[in-house]
């Protein structure tokens, strides 16, 4: 059995530094945006339909989320994302929240858990998990070659729920090293953006869409090769 102590070290300092790293980005100006519309003053008039169109353009998803809706059925729940980062549990309240149905546009994808998620995470100030393709399959492949960790025997017919219990687990776990729930989502943020770039058939070393930058930054590149080694091990 490998060591679960070392496992959670080195996830820990590999998250770290994905957060100094992204923080380095294009995509954290957006984040740096987004959170203010949520927390400064200069915002409070704002509506929360307006704040919630701009979390949207900015993620692209637009076209898929009734904005209208989605702000009617998060409007005064602020409180359900804020117990979360308490314990990392999922209470029933914010279940039902997160599996809302109706403010989906198209008819076979009628629930929006990652935009909720992503209301979440700058509603608390960057402190609930966004439940997004590079979360997803990098919490999967973590878990699987890391089963020291002991978190996959967490089952629920509900997988989006399922998704944010194992995180809370994984975050427990993390808590003593003082590692952020933005720590961990840089990293599996970055690590699934730079896979996705290796994928590509043509020249790696390219700006991503002005996202992630050059990926053959030395520090971001070292970054990677070590993370990508840590989660196939």
């Amino acid at each position: 059995m490998k060591d679960k102590e070392k496992t959670i070290k080195t996830l820990a300092v590999l998250s770290r530094r994905a957060g100094k790293l992204r923080a380095t980005t294009k995509g954290a100006i957006d984040e740096k945006f987004l959170n203010s519309i949520f927390h400064d003053k200069n915002w409070e008039s704002t509506n929360l339909k307006d704040k919630l169109e701009m979390l949207a353009k900015i993620y692209s998803v637009s076209r898929t989320v009734k904005i209208k809706k989605m702000a009617k059925k998060v409007a005064g729940k602020e409180k359900l994302f804020a117990e979360y980062a308490k314990d990392y549990k999922v209470s029933q309240k914010l279940e039902r929240l997160l599996l809302t149905r109706g403010c989906g546009t198209m008819p076979t994808k009628n629930t929006i858990v990652s935009c909720i998620s992503k209301y979440g995470y700058y509603i608390t100030n960057k402190n609930f998990p966004i439940y997004d393709k590079y979360a997803r399959t990098g919490l999967h492949d973590l878990l699987k070659h890391h089963p020291e960790l002991g978190i996959n025997e967490v089952k629920t017919a509900k997988k989006q729920i399922n998704f944010f219990n194992q995180y809370g687990m994984l975050l427990r776990l993390l808590k003593k090293r003082k590692t952020t729930i933005n720590d961990l989502d840089a990293f599996f943020w970055l690590y699934g953006v730079i896979q996705n770039i290796e994928k590509q058939e043509t020249n790696k070393k390219f700006w991503w869409s002005g996202t992630c930058g050059y990926m053959g930054d030395k520090n971001t590149r070292n970054w990677y090769f070590k993370v990508k080694k840590f989660m196939m091990k």
